[in-house]
């Protein structure tokens, strides 16, 4: 039994070092990407405005950006102040291709806006992608508590 929990440990920590190698990118294949309008920003963790962090499924949600489209698939947590008719749906999911794509680099990370002008409960995408991969995004509703998320481009 005594030999049991540092197998454990030392397995945890092997699973979590491949996790954090799946994340990482050279910096040149994320400028790359960013460049392109071509990649996929994975959410592994949801702050939402009021609550607890919550852990995402692995490689479930996920927010698709090329260049003639923008395509969610998010969790949503939080305070509707409205809800649309006929919803039947939770959750931030649409798919914009009439949107603004503006990049910002700071230091060691890039900072995208992203406006869509054809979806009516989104406002405006910001999205931190740093030179390793990993990323956050922040989501800004239209009559909803925003809401952001961690995670990785790939």
């Amino acid at each position: 039994m005594k030999n049991i929990k540092p197998i454990l440990i030392s397995l945890v920590m092997i699973i979590a070092g491949i996790r954090t190698v799946k994340a990482q990118k050279t910096e040149g294949e994320i400028r790359k990407m960013i460049e392109s309008k071509s990649f996929v920003f994975t959410a592994q963790t949801a702050k939402p405005l009021r609550g607890g962090i919550q852990q995402l499924s692995s490689g479930y949600y996920e927010l698709t950006v090329n260049p003639g489209t923008v395509m969610a698939y998010l969790p949503f947590y939080g305070r509707a102040q409205t809800v649309p008719i006929g919803a039947s749906e939770g959750g931030i999911k649409f798919s914009s291709s009439n949107f603004q794509y503006e990049v910002l680099q700071k230091n060691k990370s890039w900072r995208i806006t992203i406006k869509t002008n054809d979806v009516s409960h989104v406002r405006q995408l910001y999205l931190t992608i740093y030179e390793n991969g990993n990323a956050t995004l922040d989501v800004m509703n239209i009559n909803r508590d925003d809401i952001s998320f961690s995670g990785y481009i790939k």
